[in-house]
């Protein structure tokens, strides 16, 4: 995760209220957006990994502690607040056969959850209910300080992004292939609708073409027909793009969607934080 501190001059933090602070959590670090709604434009970024934490489970009460001194603007009050975390556990449901009480019985089906995590779930915009989990410490400190919070996985950002592809009809096939801080999320367009969307828990590039390849194949998807879109971590978009090029129809970096929204600091790094930047839509 790259180290940031980028504010645009137009950022003031007397204006709080007029702003969308967006958040997201991993078990590696941290990054934060702000955006102005007035102008509708992203105007901070900030990123950083954790310092000598457990991988396994932060202190989730330290971490934020640090993150309010460091950054006491996160603590005013927000028109809206957003907060994502990348899960290592989520799962897509159907509208039909979703039921409430029985979310952790649902995700359980398909995931291991630590016994440290609680289990969430949101309506999507397609009426599909994505159901994920996530350290309690970790929801229950940051609520203190930012009471009404949306809290996401950050698939369904993704999610929402991917639905713009779907309005082009030349990507008829297509993977969004996004390269977080913990795992690669796969989703797959297939027949102009939302297929499969899930995950795999390792960052070789060798084993993410693979995985990449044996989705398309599972599906009935023409491999040398198929586009794939990657966003995420910059050291292995490269690595990677050279090697799906070999099997897929194009390889493309980013989303073919507009992207005029950011300060002119802020816009090189737009592909890395696709979620990040994304999570004020899933309104």
């Amino acid at each position: 995760m790259a180290k940031l501190q980028l504010f645009d001059e137009s950022f003031d933090s007397n204006r709080s209220e007029s702003y969308e602070l967006s958040i997201q959590f991993s078990l590696n670090g941290f990054s934060f957006c702000i955006t102005d709604t007035v102008r509708n434009y992203h105007i901070a970024l900030v990123s950083n990994d954790f310092e000598n934490s457990n991988a396994y489970s932060p202190d989730w009460r330290s971490v934020i502690q640090e993150l309010i001194i460091q950054f006491p603007i996160i603590s005013q009050k927000f028109r809206k607040v957003q907060l994502g975390y990348d899960a290592q556990s989520f799962t897509l449901v159907p509208h039909n056969f979703f039921e409430p009480s029985r979310a952790k019985y649902l995700l359980e089906l398909t995931c291991t959850l630590n016994e440290l995590d609680e289990v969430r779930f949101n309506r999507l915009h397609s009426g599909m209910f994505s159901v994920f989990s996530l350290p309690t410490q970790l929801v229950s400190e940051w609520l203190k300080i930012q009471p009404h919070t949306k809290v996401r996985s950050l698939h369904e950002p993704l999610l929402l992004a991917t639905e713009a592809i779907l309005k082009q009809p030349r990507y008829e096939n297509t993977i969004v292939l996004h390269l977080g801080t913990v795992k690669p999320i796969y989703i797959l367009i297939s027949n102009g609708n939302i297929t499969h969307c899930g995950s795999l828990g390792s960052t070789i590039t060798d084993d993410i073409a693979y995985h990449s390849i044996n989705i398309c194949q599972n599906f009935n998807c023409n491999v040398p027909s198929t586009s794939v879109f990657v966003t995420g971590v910059k050291p292995l978009i490269s690595d990677l793009k050279a090697i799906l090029e070999r099997y897929f129809k194009t390889v493309e970096i980013g989303l073919p969607i507009d992207m005029n929204q950011y300060s002119y600091q802020l816009f090189e790094y737009h592909h890395q934080y696709t979620p990040l930047f994304n999570l004020s839509l899933c309104e």
